[in-house]
C-alpha cells in the first residue's frame, strides 16, 4: 500500500512519549530543537524506505513478528487501541520534564504533519529508547531535547626540550 503522506512536504514535527501513569497510558510531547526535528525527519523517510520494501502483513494479536516486517491496522480496526487516539489528538500536553522517569516510559513517538493536512505517526517501543536515555546521545537543555555533539579528545604531545 503506497504511503498517503508526501514526506517532502512536512511542515511540523512533533516528538514524545507514552508513559503509564495512575489513570492509564498517556501521551505528552516533548519540545525538541531543530536537530531532533531533522533527526526524526531522517528516521521517517529510512524507515518508509526500509519497509515499503516489504509485503503488508495485516496485524493479528495472536502472531509474532520479524522486526522488518509491514505489519499494518486500520486507526478505526479493533486492534488500533491507543494509538488511533495518539494519531487522531490534536493537542497533547507538553511536559520538558517527561524523560525524568523512563522506567515509565512504554514507548516514544514522533508525529508529522504536512502541508496537505495529512499526518504521520510513528511509534516505538521504549526499550531502545531507554538505553539512549542511559548512554546520554541525548539531553534535555532549556527544557528542549537535544542532541549531545561527539566529544573529541584532545591529544597532547610532551617533549622534554633540551
Amino acid at each position: 500500500m503506497p504511503l498517503n503522506f508526501d514526506l517532502t512536504t512536512i511542515d511540523a514535527i512533533e516528538f514524545g512519549v507514552g508513559r503509564e501513569t495512575a489513570n492509564g497510558a498517556e501521551f505528552v510531547s516533548i519540545p525538541t530543537d531543530e536537530d531532533i526535528k531533522t533527526a526524526l525527519r531522517d528516521m521517517a523517510v529510512q524507515t518508509w524506505t526500509a519497509i515499503s520494501k516489504h509485503e503488508e502483513v495485516a496485524f493479528a494479536p495472536a502472531e509474532k513478528y520479524d522486526s522488518e516486517e509491514n505489519v499494518v491496522t486500520a486507526t478505526n480496526g479493533e486492534y488500533a487501541g491507543v494509538l488511533a487516539d495518539l494519531h487522531r489528538a490534536e493537542m497533547l500536553p507538553i511536559v520538558a520534564n517527561a524523560l525524568n522517569e523512563p522506567e515509565h516510559i512504554f514507548c516514544y513517538f514522533a508525529r508529522l504533519s504536512n502541508r496537505n493536512q495529512r499526518r504521520l505517526t510513528c511509534v516505538r517501543r521504549a526499550t531502545q529508547f531507554k538505553g539512549i536515555l542511559k548512554s546520554r546521545l541525548i539531553q534535555v537543555i532549556t527544557d528542549a531535547l537535544k542532541i549531545v555533539e561527539e566529544r573529541r579528545s584532545v591529544s597532547t604531545t610532551l617533549r622534554h626540550v633540551a
